[in-house]
């Protein structure tokens, strides 16, 4: 017998798939009415095939993390480590110190309470630095002529950037809790959509002239769960 935990999700359709994240969750779509021995019996058939490509995530990194937002939790800023120090307040704040992340919390101090703190303080930074840092790349490449029509900073759930049809660039704040190399290339990649709305062989020639090695870059950033 398995010993997976997963969950089942019931739709219309006639046969039965799994679907592995690279959090190490495992989800079954199946059809109504599956009875869940059929299931447990295809994780059976499969359990080889499912411990591969879970093994695989093992060096995957969420930048949020799994449990509590509790005192000593390693958060990321501009790729480098700090800890996450926590104390009441009469008012909430957040502010870099030595190794530590330091976030007042007006009592009590609650999981869902920090996460929205640390979330507003990371998308305060990202949209500094975002808006800084694209400014400056689209003046040291002025000569391709770089006029997006607005920039965004938020925080996304599953993109790293996006370029609407009409200009306008959003960049996921998660982006700043990594190195500033991954930040340039997103900013870099949505910028040459501007240009080429694909992802075609004009979109790749571009980019690679202003990043030659966004390949490395990209399979670097791959790591990274946001």
């Amino acid at each position: 017998m398995n010993s997976f935990s997963y969950k089942t999700i019931f739709t219309k359709r006639k046969t039965i798939s799994i679907i592995l994240s690279p959090t190490g969750k495992i989800t079954i779509r199946a059809p109504y009415g599956t009875p869940k021995k059929t299931i447990e019996d295809l994780l059976n058939k499969k359990a080889g095939w499912i411990q591969k490509h879970l093994a695989k995530y093992t060096d995957y990194q969420r930048l949020a993390p799994d449990g509590a937002y509790s005192n000593g939790e390693p958060l990321l800023f501009l790729g480098k480590e700090y800890f996450l120090k926590l104390s009441e307040s009469d008012n909430n704040y957040i502010h870099l110190s030595g190794t530590n992340i330091e976030a007042g919390i007006k009592p009590p101090i609650e999981d869902n309470k920090v996460r929205v703190i640390l979330d507003k303080w990371y998308l305060f930074q990202a949209d500094k630095i975002v808006r800084s840092k694209t400014l400056d790349i689209i003046a040291l490449h002025q000569e391709y002529g770089f006029t997006p029509s607005e920039i965004v900073t938020k925080k996304l759930k599953s993109r790293w950037g996006s370029c609407s049809s009409r200009g306008r660039i959003t960049i996921n704040s998660e982006l700043v809790k990594l190195e500033m190399c991954f930040l340039e290339y997103i900013i870099i990649h949505e910028l040459c959509h501007l240009k080429y709305h694909n992802h075609g062989k004009d979109f790749y020639r571009l980019l690679e002239q202003l990043v030659p090695d966004y390949k490395l870059v990209r399979q670097k950033l791959k790591k990274y769960i946001i």
